[in-house]
């Protein structure tokens, strides 16, 4: 039973993360999965590439956070015509466009840990109620940048909070952080 007393910690907002500013970042690929989408053009179920980026640049945000860290994604159907996302992408990863035997031999894990640009918009929802970042362009990495490092980086900075009884803030250890991720007892 909560306490009366008890300080909380709920969620106003329908996710925790305010969309990043519509701008050009660095990017690595991080993960790459298949997902079914209706494809309602033809009127079939289709499973696409969902690639994963991180955003490997560290610029501001209105609300002070950094953009270094934050997810991006976007879902490429399995084709390499001229139009096709998969295409732009791999275009941006090679820095030419890819020939036949490229094309041929290509696999989605190929590309990833490979570092590109990509253009991002924000884009409301139909109701207004939520803004969401897409991918609107690859292109070749203007610049190569260290890789992102994850819970390594998190770990060096030690800013890693868990929320304990009572919604008290409590400092936790990188060794503490690493036994909750690897026992998967995350406790919320």
């Amino acid at each position: 039973m909560i306490a009366p007393d008890q300080k909380l910690n709920i969620k106003t907002e329908s996710n925790g993360f305010d969309p990043i500013p519509a701008d050009k970042y660095t990017v690595e690929v991080f993960d790459v999965n298949m997902v079914t989408q209706f494809n309602k053009f033809q009127g079939i179920e289709q499973e696409l590439l969902n690639f994963q980026f991180v955003i490997l640049e560290d610029k501001k945000m209105d609300n002070g956070d950094s953009t270094k860290g934050r997810f991006l994604w976007k879902r490429c159907s399995q084709s390499f015509n001229k139009k096709a996302w998969l295409r732009k992408l791999v275009t941006a990863v090679l820095g030419h466009e890819p020939t036949e035997d490229e094309q041929r031999n290509f696999h989605p894990h190929d590309i990833l840990g490979k570092q590109v640009d990509v253009m991002v918009e924000q884009q409301p929802s139909a109701d207004g109620s939520t803004i969401y970042n897409n991918i609107i362009s690859f292109a070749k990495a203007s610049k190569q940048l260290p890789k992102w490092e994850g819970l390594k980086e998190a770990n060096a900075k030690k800013d890693i909070h868990i929320d304990g009884i009572g919604g008290k803030k409590k400092k936790t250890s990188p060794e503490d952080i690493e036994k909750i991720l690897a026992d998967d007892e995350i406790p919320f």
